[in-house]
């Protein structure tokens, strides 16, 4: 077929505006690697499997992410078994089941929990949720706390910096872009 003017242009624009986030993503990549080196240089343990985090003296500096890769993964992974389930139920009543004066409203909501910004959500679960839920975190770290999402770590039960406060507020942060998605 004919292609107008206006096509090519944008499609120029399009792939040179891709072409050049792709070059500053790269350049970001590349200069915080650059700037690393010299501190993993000096790291005496395996940045990724040492649970070690000494930094106090720079010429005998022990760090290593094995602990943050560890809780950040349970914590994903909870939050997705929470999320999942009941973010499919409310696609599933949305499109199916809801009525259609009920429809939109609904759908509008979920909407507007998708454009919270992360930030409210971790304030929202530190300040409310975490004291709120405080009695229910206690009892399972004394009765489940051999299992690692309820056990003790370097956070605070009482300050609400626990795997299973974390994973709920994740699963409720993510809840609505699953059911928009779905």
């Amino acid at each position: 077929g004919v292609t107008r003017p206006g096509d090519r242009i944008f499609q120029s624009m399009s792939t040179g505006s891709a072409a050049f986030i792709s070059i500053l993503i790269a350049a970001i990549g590349i200069f915080l690697v650059w700037r690393a080196v010299p501190a993993l240089s000096r790291n005496e343990v395996n940045f990724l499997t040492s649970r070690e985090w000494v930094t106090v003296d720079i010429t005998d500096m022990h760090f290593g992410v094995l602990d943050l890769l560890q809780v950040t993964v349970m914590v994903s992974v909870f939050a997705l078994v929470l999320a999942m389930p009941v973010a499919l139920g409310i696609a599933i009543f949305l499109s199916s089941y809801s009525p259609d004066w009920l429809k939109r409203p609904l759908a509008y909501v979920v909407d507007l929990l998708a454009a919270v910004p992360s930030v409210v959500y971790g304030l929202w679960g530190l300040l409310v949720f975490a004291p709120a839920i405080r009695p229910v975190a206690l009892w399972l770290n004394e009765n489940l706390g051999w299992f690692p999402l309820f056990a003790d770590g370097t956070g605070s039960i009482l300050g609400g910096g626990t795997i299973f406060t974390a994973g709920i507020v994740l699963g409720v942060m993510i809840l609505p872009v699953i059911t928009a998605v779905t």
